[in-house]
């Protein structure tokens, strides 16, 4: 079949851009390698257990790309609101809530520090982020003079959101923009968000609206003649097109691009560092009378997160879905050093739920290639990320978490995706 915009890959980059291009009237096929769409969101059904890749929520609430998108695609998003007093941090073998109030914050941190912090968090909020997005955040706080243990509090939070298992090495831009986001968010808290449905739905739009979603189908190739990109190979089958988007990270799209995918003035896409870890889900059997949502045990920089406290749809009746996750290079990845992280973390999710690893009854353990398909560190902040307009082919374009767009998580997959469905309508 011919389209007139293609897109490559079905997570919600792909699908977003998908529904944005019907919308705008264009036909548009999108094609997914797998035999389901979801991309590094996918979610699985196993045992009465809802299972997903990554965290069960979305920054910015319905401030975020995504809930802007629903909205504009007529679209219902389901959301369950989280608020700061469902996390809680280890630190030094203490456990304590996160402050989201003055007096919480006093004693939190002390009557010294709890000035510090505020006094910080005021002057980050009139900081500008551009010039700090290639400042590693540990400098900067150092220069900032923010006193040790609210330093170490900040950075503990950037690891969780950054997905880095050296947090000083964060983008000092990215978390001035990311505690903006966090100031505002105490008013409008995190969405939890049934991804499935999700993708159901952009999944249906683009098909009333004429458009196709194919799995089972590996792209060996876009076509470009003339300066302009004509459409893909796949399988054996041409399929002409007006325009093509590529959802698919920058690592994986270089193989697939005349050229391949550059980044920060010509680098080729395979020096471009994602983020990795493991990845260890469990459904248990019983409920924990416990008031947060998540522990981020900094110490031994692990996060965990029980997820069916705010959906309790995503386990079956009287038990528990926790999901933690350790941020670790990819040495750290493989053989007998794999075993150990996997065995330090279970035992900290027992020392926080005590008895869970013995009331296993779903057990998975991931070590997907990546997390997130860059890491926003100092040495490559979004800025210098590929571009999501190709500068030589002006009807390639590209979205997902790896390109030119701000936000952490999977948000700037779905500015990117907006961007990408605009030129491409213009394109065609």
């Amino acid at each position: 079949m011919d389209a007139d915009v293609v897109v490559i890959g079905g997570g919600i980059a792909g699908l977003t851009a998908g529904a944005l291009v019907a919308q705008a009237g264009r036909k548009v096929l999108v094609l997914e390698r797998r035999p389901v769409v979801g991309g590094r969101a996918l979610v699985v059904h196993q045992g009465g257990f809802t299972l997903n890749y990554g965290y069960h929520f979305v920054l910015g609430a319905d401030a975020s790309p995504h809930a802007r998108v629903f909205r504009r695609l007529g679209l219902r998003l389901e959301a369950r609101p989280t608020w700061g007093a469902g996390y809680a941090r280890v630190r030094g073998g203490r456990l304590k809530r996160f402050p989201t109030s003055p007096a919480a914050t006093w004693q939190f941190f002390g009557a010294r520090n709890a000035w510090a912090y505020a006094a910080s968090g005021l002057r980050f909020l009139r900081e500008p982020a551009t010039p700090l997005l290639a400042q590693p955040l540990d400098a900067w706080l150092d220069r900032q003079r923010v006193p040790a243990d609210v330093a170490l509090w900040l950075l503990d939070i950037s690891r969780a959101i950054g997905f880095l298992h050296q947090p000083g090495a964060f983008s000092a831009g990215h978390f001035v923009d990311f505690m903006r986001l966090s100031f505002r968010q105490q008013r409008r808290p995190s969405l939890i968000l049934p991804w499935d449905r999700m993708f159901a739905d952009l999944e249906r739009y683009i098909q009333t609206r004429g458009g196709q979603v194919r799995c089972r189908v590996r792209v060996d190739a876009v076509v470009v003649e003339g300066g302009r990109a004509v459409g893909v190979r796949a399988g054996g089958e041409s399929i002409p097109a007006r325009a093509v988007i590529v959802a698919i990270p920058p690592q994986q799209a270089t193989a697939l691009v005349p050229g391949g995918v550059r980044w920060d003035g010509g680098r080729p896409a395979s020096e471009l560092e994602p983020t990795t870890g493991l990845v260890l889900d469990l459904g248990v059997e019983g409920t924990w009378d416990r008031p947060w949502i998540a522990v981020d045990d900094a110490d031994k920089g692990i996060v965990i997160a029980r997820h069916s406290h705010v959906d309790p749809r995503l386990a079956p009746p009287g038990h528990t879905l926790l999901q933690a996750i350790r941020f670790l290079p990819p040495e750290e990845l493989t053989g007998a050093r794999l075993e150990a992280h996997k065995a330090e973390m279970l035992a900290t999710i027992d020392a926080i739920y005590p008895g869970a690893t013995r009331r296993i009854v779903l057990q998975r353990c991931l070590v997907p290639p990546m997390l997130t398909a860059a890491a926003h560190t100092a040495a490559q902040p979004w800025q210098v990320l590929p571009p999501v307009q190709s500068p030589e082919i002006p009807n390639l374009l590209f979205c997902g978490d790896g390109y030119r767009a701000p936000g952490e998580l999977s948000n700037p997959a779905v500015e990117s995706a907006e961007e990408a469905a605009r030129a491409a309508s213009l394109c065609t």
